[in-house]
């Protein structure tokens, strides 16, 4: 705000009336010494959520550190919770991190989520992948994947995948 009133596109006495107390929150790609314990965070909320255990391999963790997280904390929970349905029962490792290269943060070692950043492809991936953890059970599959079992009936009908 304090660079919009000195070009003059904000005013100066609402900047000093909102301006009572100034907190900074650094980008997530400036502190990635918090992502650690973000990522066993957010994989402790999704182990309760749907009631498994769930770890990270070192691989893994460093291609999450690695990355720039154009979409800060948002974007670091979301692959979390996607990585956690592509692993199955075992640990998360570096395959299952799929991270958005288009927005430019894969960096030192990042992982390269296969090549194909079609969603409607991806979101087909997911959707088989949690189907074949549950054995087909579209009830659990839905909750696994975070969303209602009409929701995926529907994503299934319009991503042709209603025999699977």
């Amino acid at each position: 705000l304090r660079k919009m009133v000195n070009q003059g596109t904000f005013r100066e006495d609402l900047y000093f009336r909102l301006s009572v107390i100034l907190v900074e929150n650094p980008p997530l790609r400036e502190r990635k010494e918090d992502i650690p314990q973000l990522v066993h965070h957010f994989l402790a909320e999704v182990a309760k959520k749907r009631g498994v255990a769930l770890n990270i391999s070192v691989d893994a963790m460093s291609s999450l550190v690695g990355h720039d997280w154009p979409g800060n904390v948002r974007e670091l929970r979301n692959v979390v919770e996607r990585a956690h349905i592509l692993a199955g029962p075992g640990p998360l490792q570096p395959e299952h991190v799929m991270l958005d290269l288009r927005a430019g943060g894969a960096r030192d070692g990042a992982a390269d989520p296969g090549g194909d950043l079609n969603l409607a492809d991806n979101e087909r991936r997911l959707i088989r992948a949690a189907l074949l953890r549950v054995a087909g059970n579209k009830s659990q599959a839905a909750k696994l994947l975070g969303i209602t079992r009409r929701t995926l009936y529907s994503r299934l009908k319009l991503l042709d995948l209603e025999g699977e």
